[in-house]
């Protein structure tokens, strides 16, 4: 069995094809974006260091993901404050270092939360419309 390599004019022509789809597919109309309902979900991480939350203060829009990574060689438990939010979120123990819990916010407003480790780390998160 002889099996040839293609010919000049045969690679000339399968290039100048290759282009020609190229530039036809690039002109079709995009697809439009997905309603926000189908989009997934927006994520957020603040990591928790020996010396406090980074960042300490944090902005996301409703229907954002918030996770608490443990950056820190210690435990630490992300709490909502009772005293300043009227709402809970907390994981069920103790983030171990490495460890991380997401809480998804679905109501704008301002959030503050601390270490139930350790009493001194404060942080708050604004959740917003938008």
């Amino acid at each position: 069995m002889n099996i040839h390599p293609p010919s000049r004019t045969t690679l000339i022509v399968s290039g100048f094809t290759l282009l020609v789809v190229t530039v036809i597919l690039l002109r079709l109309p995009q697809k439009a974006s997905a309603p926000a309902s189908d989009r997934p979900p927006k994520s957020y991480t603040i990591e928790i260091w020996e010396n406090g939350f980074f960042p300490a203060k944090a902005v996301v829009p409703k229907n954002t993901s918030v996770c608490w990574l443990n950056k820190d060689s210690k435990e630490h438990f992300p709490s909502a404050d009772p005293s300043v939010s009227s709402f809970a979120f907390s994981p069920e123990g103790a983030l171990q270092p490495g460890g991380m819990w997401c809480f998804p916010f679905s109501l704008p407003g301002v959030w503050s939360y601390g270490d139930k480790s350790d009493g001194a780390l404060k942080g708050s998160l604004t959740v917003t419309e938008g």
